[in-house]
């Protein structure tokens, strides 16, 4: 039953245009990034490592495939939340506030089902959108300009990762990804089940990530202490990835804070769609 509520849902996903959005904005995103590294990659290169290029050494060259992809991950971390929750706000919002909820609710199918399938199916549609990025940022990266040692600039100091060492990070990144936009997407979701209106989840999901991430930026110890715990404190660990040695226990503690998010939000969601009156 669930399953093939999920796929109702998934097709219904994909039939609004709104739901393309992201993948236009990453193709267009990607595509900008791929030029500028052509034409400018290598000045642009040596003004990054400028005073420390002669201490380096790697394989081929500095500019290739895996550094437009770990570029674009970076260049993207904002925008892609902003992105699925134009669709995650819309799953119960925008049916609400079309009447096809209400039609919904009235077949013999627990509430709880229901919200789960629209789980699943934005869990899928998200996949989607990290496996498209992955294919066009680093496939197209990897075509265009090749492989070769990462070089990954940090604040602490210069990570040299050896090419036949990155891609089973890149793997790893994009799976972090997906479980980030995951957790946005799934707030965005919460607000929906609580309003008629598609566009108020999306700015009330993107509010609590600025209001988050604005928080996290006070250097005092009470409020660090705090900032542990928000979600958009982590979403960001996926970086870590591509440290040497990358600090497992670090990357592990931060994707368990995402997985509480996700299932916190989850959990209130379906309570709430399980009150809440649609009938009237």
């Amino acid at each position: 039953m669930i399953v093939r509520l999920a796929r109702l849902e998934l097709w219904k996903i994909y039939r609004k245009p709104r739901s393309w959005i992201a993948f236009a904005a990453i193709a267009v995103l990607v595509s900008i990034v791929h030029v500028v590294i052509f034409l400018q990659g290598e000045q642009l290169t040596a003004l990054a490592l400028q005073g420390i290029e002669q201490y380096l050494q790697i394989e081929g060259q500095y500019v290739h495939g895996y550094l437009v992809a770990f570029i674009v991950q970076g260049l993207l971390l904002v925008h892609l939340p902003f992105l699925v929750t134009l669709v995650a706000g819309d799953l119960l919002a925008g049916e609400a506030a079309a009447g096809t909820l209400r039609m919904l609710f009235l077949q013999p199918v627990p509430r709880w089902k229901v919200v789960l399938a629209k789980v699943l199916a934005l869990g899928l549609y998200v996949a989607s959108v990290v496996v498209f990025l992955a294919v066009i940022a680093l496939g197209g990266g990897v075509l265009l300009f090749g492989v070769g040692d990462l070089v990954v600039l940090k604040s602490a100091g210069v990570v040299v990762i050896p090419s036949g060492d990155v891609l089973w990070r890149f793997v790893a990144a994009y799976s972090y990804n997906w479980l980030g936009l995951m957790t946005v997407a799934l707030l965005a979701m919460l607000f929906g089940s609580l309003t008629d209106n598609a566009l108020g989840p999306v700015i009330g999901a993107m509010a609590v990530v600025i209001v988050m991430t604005a928080i996290a930026l006070l250097d005092v110890p009470l409020v660090a202490q705090l900032s542990d715990w928000f979600f958009t404190t982590h979403a960001a660990a996926w970086r870590l990835l591509f440290d040497s040695p990358v600090p497992t226990m670090q990357v592990g503690r931060s994707g368990a804070v995402l997985v509480m998010h996700c299932v916190v939000f989850s959990i209130v969601t379906v309570a709430v769609v399980e009150r809440r009156d649609v009938l009237s």
